[in-house]
């Protein structure tokens, strides 16, 4: 309709239609000349001023204040200089200013004529120069004198009304009568329609235009009018009702002169089919596509548009020569729909930067943290503890049920019955809670449901139970198999369930993973973490873009038809692993690409690219270790830096490679924390035992791998020694160099076996090699190859790695042969070297080694072997006890128990020929002076007498013993009898020096006071051993030891004298008595001195007796009746005697004898 306009009236036509405003300020810094200067009114008058006054030539509106660039016109300059030239070369003529110049030519008419027309074509040539290097560049703005200024600017509220006259001017100038104002609507700013009404209304009041009226012509949609009667009527909407709203609304008719309803020619419906017509039948885009579109896109323009982009996309990217395998037209043509909603974010599209990006990485996310759940979630499955877990929970519900259903038994038979009760099966007793316990149920189901359940309460005896009872009543088979069984099937199908789960995440488009709401961006999250669902509605601006998405037409390609790719050397799929992952270097673990596919990416990527976290993919390094491509080894090494990311990719290789011992083959050279990813991987045990297999084989011996015993990380060592009859690698035969290597990496980890009869022959070997395994008899025999030969010098000629390792561990072998009674040497020519080794081994076990060895086995001579050994070896009596070797030790370590255990039970030192008196002398000292608790006194003085000494032994290097030690020196004769030998007994008890004193012949010779305490006095005396003469001769010697005799000594003496013959006199009596000799022992040695006492000792002495004795000293007194016997007889005699003489009487009836004193 428009367009009819237009061509009927095409000179009187002016056509304004604003498809955008531009930007919304002007350059910063500048200030708005007033408060609606930039309102978005203010702004389309703007533009449309614009369109109209820069719509003209400027030489049509030639008085126009806007001074607009022009092209510089030649032709019409040089007109326009010819004549301003003409007038300048006129007034010359005239006024004959330039006669001096003109004269310079001559003064005849010829001559002036020619300085004219030079003076004519000179002020040409100038006023063009002027013209030509002025245009455009110079005009006036305004114009000030001293302070005045005057400014040709006038500023005003709105740009229609600020330039009122440049329009009326316009509308003069260019005989226009109609103005056609198209897409005013798009902006939904009402106001603009009440500016232009009023600038047609002034244009029509206009005299200048009166001639010819201004006819606005509007193209807008019906709806403006409600945004129209909103705004005229804002200030009164709090007090009119929705009819009164509502009819200014459509006071539409009143506001334009003529309204023209314009019949829609598309709507959501009838747009298919016109979709249908444009693209043509022969595109190959579904229809169902079409019909989805339509419903989103109504406008004939955007249809072409469409359309006409379509063409040219195809042409580019779906021609045989250039088609990439796999794009089809359906494709392609939702997303130049994509393109047409949404065009900013489809040019992001080639920077990875817009929404369907987005979607992409979270799609991937979501599939990444899905597998990584399901994978977590079959190694869950797969471990023991699962089965576990469904065992408990079934005993958990039928215990429930089994105490449930007791308790209603119990209520039936007795209602008053408390219902509590015990439970036994097979006289074991349970608690009411372990009814709900595996051990419960096991026991009571064992032996082929045989066993019974006794129940006892208070009032319930006794109730028995059978299995095939309670099977009927819980309605449950109670069967171990059955059970084990339905746990095993379940357990299958559960696994199948999840790896079917995981195979079609793996594959899941965006169509699949849309219509699924099982899963969510991130699974730890719960529902707290959006569906796919949710993310597309989140990050996809419009419903079109969800319905592409939701019905399969958007998916993860699109970006492969923003630009031209071609297909003969990268598939599809490699090309979108590219563009998403290569080229940004990002990390799609489970992103599955055919053979096919890795083939083709690997061509296009650079060597650098496989040092990237983008080449972290499932199939990438399948296909590479499949097929032995070296550049999987840099991907390898990469990985080994063991980032974030990098774990999360082994763990998911781990799940789903098919290649994962190859990997962990080539990782274990590259990293030391691989036996540690391998502990903490959720994985089953078959897998995990695979990988340490495959790590042990590809490892680096000579690196120094984390979980090694000094790091503590005892698990791993106790994991592979508690399960290596199930690694390949420890039960296969390998060669002998991987097989040293695989033993040197276990050595790392501190891996110690306890049982080596399932290795592999060249594992044994290294392993026994390399000494890391328990030494036990069935170890010993594996090691040597069946052999029962356990005797060291017999391990030396089977095996010296077996023999060096049981020098390392002596004590544990030791122990084995106590255990079987077993020698450790058989042979004694080989005693000495085994000594030797075990010497340097550990010395401590020299003894034992010794003492097991056979009989035969003894060292001739200690020069032949270490010093560190001697002590083991006399100790355990293998040495030849001749005089040169025992010389020999006790020079170096003297007697000690070691030796002493060899010579307690030896009568003789054997002798050697031609030995120094002073070796012999040393050998005595030594005996001689070894500990009592070590060797006795017999033993010690039994050997030294046996070495035939020729002198005697200096009494000062010997050290006596608290035993018989003093007395067999002399006995034997090794010390000379004099009193310096006697005095070694000046520290001894009474026994040892009576001993001594017996065997001592000259005692008696050079006895003194010094060499017998006081304190022995009276046990000499009474003494059975000591000779006579000797305590004769201790008799004779008490005044020599003077105030320190006792009164025992005393009377010991005084009994030793009574009993013998030895002569007593005064001063001996006296003596005696001053000690405090009783008086009975005094009066029995009084007889034999009596006489030879002088009177006044006699009285001195009975006077110290005591009564009666003492009363004969007194002068005065009767007299004195003494006991009738014999010293009183003798004590008669003697005073019989005295001057003057006493008289006695013997009185036989009272049995006492008178003595009177003289007158």
């Amino acid at each position: 309709m428009l367009a009819q306009v237009r061509r009927l009236y095409p000179k009187k036509t002016v056509s304004v239609s604003l498809s955008t405003l531009g930007a919304e300020n002007e350059s910063a810094g500048k200030e708005p000349s007033n408060n609606t200067s930039y309102t978005l009114t203010n702004r389309i008058q703007k533009e449309i001023l614009k369109q109209l006054l820069y719509r003209e030539k400027p030489s049509v509106m030639r008085n126009s204040r806007f001074r607009r660039i022009t092209r510089f016109n030649p032709l019409k300059e040089c007109i326009t200089s010819g004549l301003i030239a003409a007038v300048a070369v006129t007034i010359v003529f005239l006024t004959r200013i330039a006669d001096r110049f003109i004269n310079l030519f001559g003064t005849e008419h010829p001559k002036r004529s020619i300085a004219y027309g030079l003076l004519l074509l000179g002020c040409f040539i100038v006023t063009f120069a002027v013209r030509y290097a002025f245009h455009n560049r110079l005009w006036i703005e305004k114009i000030g004198a001293g302070p005045a200024t005057i400014a040709l600017s006038n500023r005003s509220g709105s740009f229609f009304d600020e330039y009122l006259d440049e329009i009326v001017y316009f509308f003069e100038a260019t005989e226009t009568t109609i103005a056609i104002f198209e897409d005013l609507d798009r902006f939904d700013e009402p106001q603009i329609f009440e500016s232009l009404r009023e600038l047609n209304t002034i244009l029509n009041n206009s005299k200048s235009l009166e001639k010819n009226p201004i006819r606005f012509i509007y193209a807008l949609r019906d709806s403006i009018f409600e945004q129209l009667g909103t705004v005229m009527h804002s200030d009164y909407r709090k007090h009119q009702d929705a009819a009164d709203v509502e009819l200014a609304r459509t006071n539409r008719t009143k506001f334009f002169d003529l309204v023209i309803p314009i019949v829609p020619f598309i709507t959501h419906r009838s747009s298919r089919d016109l979709m249908s017509s444009t693209m043509g039948t022969d595109t190959g885009i579904d229809f169902d596509l079409i019909d989805t579109a339509a419903r989103h896109i109504t406008d004939m323009r955007l249809i072409k548009n469409i359309h006409n982009e379509f063409v040219v996309f195809k042409q580019r990217l779906l021609t045989e020569d250039s088609r990439l395998s796999g794009l089809t037209p359906t494709a392609l043509f939702a997303l130049i729909l994509y393109k047409n909603i949404h065009l900013s974010d489809f040019e992001h599209i080639r920077t990875g930067d817009s929404d369907l990006d987005d979607i992409y990485r979270k799609s991937r996310r979501l599939v990444e943290n899905n597998i990584a759940d399901l994978n977590s979630e079959l190694a869950r499955l797969r471990s023991a503890d699962y089965e576990s877990s469904l065992i408990s929970k079934r005993s958990e519900r039928l215990g429930e049920q089994l105490e449930e259903y007791i308790r209603r038994v119990i209520r039936h038979i007795e209602q008053s019955s408390p219902a509590t009760f015990r439970v036994s099966i097979a006289g074991h007793e349970f608690a009411l809670p372990d009814l709900r316990t595996d051990q419960f149920w096991q026991k009571f189901l064992e032996e082929g449901g045989s066993n019974a359940l006794v129940v006892t309460s208070a009032y319930i005896q006794q109730a028995v139970f059978k299995v095939e009872d309670l099977a009927a009543a819980l309605r449950a088979d109670l069967s171990l198999s059955k059970w084990a069984a339905g746990d095993r099937r379940e357990l299958r199908n559960r696994i199948e369930k999840a790896n079917h789960k995981k195979q079609a995440l793996r594959r899941s488009n965006w169509q699949q993973l849309y219509a699924d709401d099982a899963y969510t961006e991130d699974p730890g999250l719960g529902a707290e973490s959006p569906t796919f669902k949710e993310i597309v509605a989140f990050h996809a601006k419009s419903e079109l873009a969800v319905d592409l998405i939701a019905n399969g037409y958007l998916d993860a390609n699109f970006a492969l038809y923003v630009s031209q790719y071609y297909g003969f050397r990268v598939t599809l799929q490699a090309m979108n692993f590219i563009l998403h992952h290569i080229e940004p270097d990002v990390m799609d673990a489970h992103f599955e690409l055919a053979p096919g596919d890795v083939d083709a990416l690997l061509r296009e990527c650079a060597p650098s690219t496989f040092t990237e976290k983008c080449m972290y993919n499932v199939s990438i390094l399948d296909r590479l270790l499949g097929t032995g491509d070296g550049r999987a080894d840099k991907i390898i090494s990469s990985l080994a830096r063991l980032g974030a990311e990098e774990q999360a990719f082994i763990a998911a290789y781990i799940a789903d490679g098919s290649e994962g011992e190859k990997l962990f083959r080539k990782l274990s050279w590259n990293t030391e924390k691989v036996f540690t990813l391998i502990r903490d991987a959720e994985v089953d045990e078959t897998t995990r035992l695979s990988l340490y297999s495959a790590a042990l084989e590809g490892g680096d011996d000579t690196m120094s791998y984390e979980g090694a015993a000094e790091n503590t990380d005892r698990p791993i060592a106790d994991y592979l020694a508690a399960n290596y009859d199930r690694i390949s690698a420890l039960t296969s035969d390998l060669e002998k160099r991987v097989a040293t290597s695989v033993v040197k990496i276990l050595t790392t980890l501190g891996v110690v076996f306890e049982d080596i009869s399932a290795l592999g022959l060249t594992v044994r070997q290294a392993v026994v090699d390399a000494h890391i395994y328990r030494l036990t008899l069935d170890n010993l025999r594996n090691a040597l190859e069946g052999s029962d030969e356990l005797a060291l010098d017999s391990l030396v000629a089977q095996n010296s790695s077996v023999y060096e390792f049981v020098l390392d561990n002596l004590q544990d072998y030791l122990g084995l042969l106590f255990t079987t009674r077993r020698e450790t040497v058989q042979h004694r020519d080989a005693f000495l070297r085994v000594i030797a080794d075990v010497t340097t081994a550990d010395p401590a076990t020299v003894e034992n080694v010794a003492k097991r060895a056979s009989v035969e086995c003894v060292i001739e001579s200690l020069s032949d072997i270490t010093k560190d050994a001697w002590s083991g070896l006399f100790a355990a009596r293998r040495v030849h006890m001749s005089l040169n070797n025992v010389y020999t030790y006790v020079s170096e370590f003297g007697i000690d128990r070691a030796i002493a255990t060899s010579l307690t039970d030896l009568r003789e030192i054997e002798q050697c020929e031609d030995v120094d008196e002073s070796v012999l002398t040393e050998v005595a000292i030594q005996l001689l002076n070894a500990p009592a608790e070590i060797l006795s006194a017999g033993t010690r003085v039994r050997l030294a007498h046996s070495l035939n000494l020729q002198r005697y032994l200096q009494v000062d290097r010997i050290t006596p013993s608290s035993d018989t030690f003093v007395g067999l020196l002399f006995q034997n004769k090794l010390v000379a009898d004099e009193e310096e030998s006697f005095k070694l007994t000046a520290d001894l008890s009474w026994p040892e020096r009576e001993f001594a004193i017996t065997q001592s012949p000259a005692f008696r010779s050079y006895f003194t006071a010094a060499l017998v305490p006081e304190a022995d006095l009276v046990r000499l005396f009474e003494s059975q051993l000591v000779p006579e003469d000797v305590k004769a001769r201790a008799f004779q010697l008490l005044l020599t030891y003077s105030d320190t005799v006792s009164a025992a000594t005393a009377d010991a003496a005084a009994a030793f004298a009574e009993d013998t013959s030895i002569d007593v006199d005064s001063v001996m009596l006296t003596f005696l008595l001053d000690r405090g000799g009783s008086q009975n022992s005094i009066l029995k040695l009084l007889p034999r001195a009596i006489d030879s006492l002088s009177d006044p000792d006699l009285m001195q002495i009975l006077g110290r007796l005591g009564p009666p004795y003492s009363q004969i000293e007194s002068e005065t007194g009767g007299p004195v009746d003494l006991p009738l016997d014999d010293s009183s007889s003798a004590i008669a005699r003697r005073l019989r005697k005295a001057e003057p003489p006493w008289q006695t009487r013997t009185l036989t009836v009272r049995n006492v004898i008178r003595l009177t004193r003289p007158r």
